[in-house]
């Protein structure tokens, strides 16, 4: 929610002061809207895991019984989720990074 909320909004002011002072069309500034949009891909993805994850004792159709499971199944399930949980924040900064990364090469020129 909020945390999803404050990395899209970094992103988008990342993005829109590199936007102010370059040429939109040189092929930095197409690799810097490529790798903003990433970002928001992998910020959706995590928002969607944690809500997932979040209302996983609710029942849905295809949605796993937690009441029906076991101790030992519940443990392990809970620790799946928090995997997937993890190499989605990974995947997250990662594209972060590449943004930021772009961003300060483009202000050294």
């Amino acid at each position: 929610g909020a945390c999803a909320r404050g990395v899209s909004a970094a992103t988008v002011r990342l993005i829109t002061a590199s936007r102010s002072k370059a040429d939109p069309f040189s092929p930095s500034q197409r690799e810097l809207s490529a790798r903003g949009k990433a970002v928001a891909r992998a910020t959706e993805a995590l928002v969607a895991s944690a809500r997932e994850f979040a209302t996983v004792t609710e029942r849905d159709e295809g949605g796993p019984d937690i009441d029906a499971m076991g101790a030992v199944q519940k443990l392990k399930f809970a620790r799946e989720q928090e995997a997937e949980l993890g190499d989605l924040e990974k995947q997250l900064l990662a594209e972060q990074n590449k943004l930021l990364a772009l961003q300060k090469a483009r202000y050294k020129k």
